[in-house]
């Protein structure tokens, strides 16, 4: 017959009695050559694990590259596509609206 339970000194009487770490039953113990199987597994499941993280790590740093490289060719290209006017006479900026000096932008064009 189980003792009977009794409240317990905190009050808390929904809380259940847990069990303790003794009744946990493991079984027998292994081998040494399983318990080394097991071992030399495992170990190959964490080099496996670490190459593939190491492949996709390295596939983010490739597509990094190359949009950096696609953003500066871009840069590059819209510069040189562009179409520019000089302004030799500097009291025609004076002159203008609100709205045209909005457009106006420095350029340096004695690049090489």
């Amino acid at each position: 017959m189980p003792p009977s339970k009794q409240t317990p000194k905190s009050g808390k009487f929904w809380k259940s009695e847990r069990s303790k770490f003794g009744s946990i039953k493991k079984g027998p113990r292994k081998t040494f050559e399983k318990r080394m199987k097991l071992k030399e597994e495992q170990t190959k499941s964490n080099e496996l694990a670490k190459l593939l993280i190491e492949r996709k790590i390295q596939k983010k740093q490739e597509l990094r590259a190359r949009t950096e490289e696609n953003k500066k060719r871009q840069l590059a290209n819209s510069a040189k596509a562009e179409i520019f006017q000089v302004i030799k006479n500097p009291n025609k900026i004076k002159r203008m609206k609100k709205k045209q000096l909005r457009s106006l932008s420095k350029r340096d064009i004695l690049e090489t």
